[in-house]
């Protein structure tokens, strides 16, 4: 069965950040490891809790990112749309998913396993590097963000009189993280 898509493999590769300074050959190494897949409006693409097994590149259509809350809420944390990634972790850890992620729409892109990444590392070490040097800035870039979204709230409790003595100091180191 062919796969069409609209942007070339490599043209939709380039334009993610994960994989923009890859050199043409390396841009090459990873595209040949990656599978096209498409997920109907509805699909899961993976579980929460589920095995770590892979990333996936959106190269059309939408995901949503969801996991449940404290009383059993449904909580959606991201969409994801064109040039997204998602499950980039599992390349690095095997974990299990720590969110369900389900298109919204029809969508289009490439599956990238642990097991393929894995594989890279041993026949285009340079491509993996800067993919995970990628992963790394990313990384550090939601945990600033979330930092910051931590402190915006410690803000907020601190300035509420009803505030405990014992929950001020649990919260107290937080906020010179």
């Amino acid at each position: 069965m062919q796969f069409n898509l609209s942007l070339s493999a490599s043209q939709l590769f380039r334009s993610v950040r994960l994989f923009e300074h890859l050199s043409p050959e390396e841009l090459s190494a990873v595209v040949r490891v990656a599978q096209p897949r498409r997920l109907a409006a509805g699909e899961l693409l993976f579980a929460k809790s589920g095995p770590g097994d892979g990333m996936f590149i959106v190269e059309r259509g939408e995901l949503s990112v969801t996991t449940e809350g404290a009383n059993g809420e449904h909580l959606t944390l991201a969409y994801l749309g064109n040039g997204a990634f998602v499950g980039e972790m599992s390349l690095l850890d095997g974990s299990p998913r720590s969110a369900s992620v389900e298109a919204v729409a029809a969508s289009s892109g490439f599956w990238m396993s642990r097991e393929a990444f894995s594989a890279l590392r041993l026949d285009c070490p340079s491509a993996a590097m800067k993919v995970l040097w990628q992963l790394a800035q990313t990384l550090e870039t939601r945990r600033r963000g979330a930092l910051s979204r931590l402190r915006l709230q410690l803000a907020q409790v601190e300035g509420e009189a009803s505030l405990g003595h014992e929950a001020r100091e649990l919260l107290l180191p937080l906020r010179w993280v």
